[in-house]
């Protein structure tokens, strides 16, 4: 006698797999639902639709039933679900058969459900730092803590800080992070200025790494720069240690040669070294206090 699934494969359990025709799930699109995502607006991918046409999707979704509308909501997998709807419209042009899509059942309220949406999502397609800080920011409007939030989303509850700190940022800034021209870590310590300075030190900041192109502000409905070629490890160096001086507003360390020529300047002049000990002294307590390096004129021959 044949054995079931579960035994001929020594499996510890089963669950029921539903097929459904993908048109017929519902793909939340409303920013007030707990269920909604902006990962919704992506784009179709080609290379997903193309292997959706030939093997179908087979990683099943995760899918919620609306008690109040009766709709068979998608919890995670949208992604998958929007290009296999669009496999097949070409499908079905092409005359072929359309490809149904499998799903696992998931019952409970949404603002739970939003928490298996984000781990779900989180091992497939790199979500962006702005697309993880709003999923951050809906699932603290829902009631979840930053300890939960950093579980789901693999990271500290500092970084789930700084997701939060990203949508504090002007709408230039987080363009710029969107478009590759600055890092995250830079919009993190932005969001500590007023609107006003955050852009003006952008705009600093993007001259100083090599990017002459015109800011665009979130008024001016442009579109982003593209994504900047990475800079050799030298120079990329070179251009850190300038943001930070841009974001805190201190020339920071004086650089190797500089001190090289501080020092032997010093050597050839002992003799004023000595008169000028106390001025010495007080600049190099200026300089640890305001963080601002002395010239080599100020330090030796202030009386």
């Amino acid at each position: 006698m044949a054995k079931n699934s579960k035994d001929a494969y020594g499996a510890s359990g089963h669950s029921n797999l539903l097929m459904f025709e993908p048109e017929k799930l519902k793909i939340i699109d409303d920013p007030k639902h707990p269920l909604y995502d902006k990962r919704v607006n992506r784009p179709i991918d080609e290379g997903m639709v193309a292997s959706i046409m030939q093997f179908g999707v087979k990683e099943p979704i995760i899918v919620w039933k609306d008690p109040e509308t009766g709709d068979v909501c998608v919890v995670a997998g949208r992604q998958r679900v929007k290009n296999n709807i669009e496999a097949n419209k070409r499908l079905k042009k092409a005359g072929d058969l359309p490809k149904d899509i499998k799903a696992v059942i998931e019952r409970g309220d949404p603002k739970n459900l939003m928490l298996i949406a984000a781990l779900e999502n989180e091992g497939r397609s790199a979500n962006t730092p702005e697309e993880r800080a709003d999923i951050t920011s809906r699932m603290l409007e829902a009631g979840h803590s930053e300890d939960t939030i950093a579980v789901v989303l693999h990271c500290s509850k500092s970084t789930v800080k700084n997701y939060i700190a990203l949508l504090e940022t002007t709408g230039a800034v987080r363009k710029a992070v969107a478009s590759g021209r600055v890092d995250p870590t830079v919009a993190y310590k932005l969001a500590k200025l007023h609107p006003s300075e955050q852009n003006a030190k952008l705009e600093e900041i993007l001259k100083a790494s090599g990017d002459n192109d015109q800011l665009e502000v979130e008024t001016s409905g442009g579109k982003s720069k593209g994504k900047k070629k990475p800079l050799p490890k030298k120079k990329a160096r070179k251009v850190a240690k300038k943001i930070r001086e841009i974001i805190s507003g201190n020339k920071g360390m004086p650089s190797k040669r500089e001190i090289q020529i501080m020092h032997k300047k010093i050597s050839s002049e002992l003799e004023d070294i000595k008169e000028n000990a106390r001025s010495v002294a007080v600049a190099m307590l200026d300089y640890v206090l305001e963080g601002t390096a002395p010239t080599f004129e100020e330090t030796f021959w202030r009386r």
